[in-house]
């Protein structure tokens, strides 16, 4: 796994901006698209079914998890601890990935330490998720 470009690159953004890193990081690793938000948050997306089931798997409590409502699509898994802004802005790279359509607001479901909560939010831009990705 160490000679594939990708998990190298997010290996590398894991040990640059994570202190203590743990089985379950390098596991997530090999999950889904990954996107660094900001110094401290990064928020992971399934690309499908079975990498969705495996970030439900590898929640911890603490954890961020946002589904779309009403349109198939990804979930996104935000590790640790997260902020308004950095949520809204995983919700907006979720939408993007599902089929939901990308110029209206979309509704959002984000779970947290068993509470829910709706958020609206557009898709992100192509070049945004272009920006973030690892």
């Amino acid at each position: 796994m160490l000679t594939d470009p990708s998990f190298s690159k997010r290996l590398r953004d894991l040990l640059s901006h994570q202190g203590e890193v743990h089985i379950r990081d390098i596991e997530l690793l090999q999950v889904g698209r990954h996107f660094r938000l900001n110094e401290s948050t990064k928020v992971i997306i399934g690309r499908r079914k079975e990498e969705n089931e495996r970030l439900l798997e590898l929640a911890h409590e603490g954890d961020v998890i946002i589904k779309v409502m009403d349109y198939p699509g990804p979930i996104a898994l935000i590790p640790r601890e997260s902020s308004k802004p950095s949520i809204m802005i995983a919700a907006s790279l979720c939408i993007r990935y599902s089929d939901a359509p990308n110029n209206i607001p979309i509704l959002a479901l984000l779970e947290k330490d068993g509470k829910q909560e709706r958020l609206e939010s557009p898709a992100c831009s192509q070049d945004t998720c272009r920006a973030l990705i690892i």
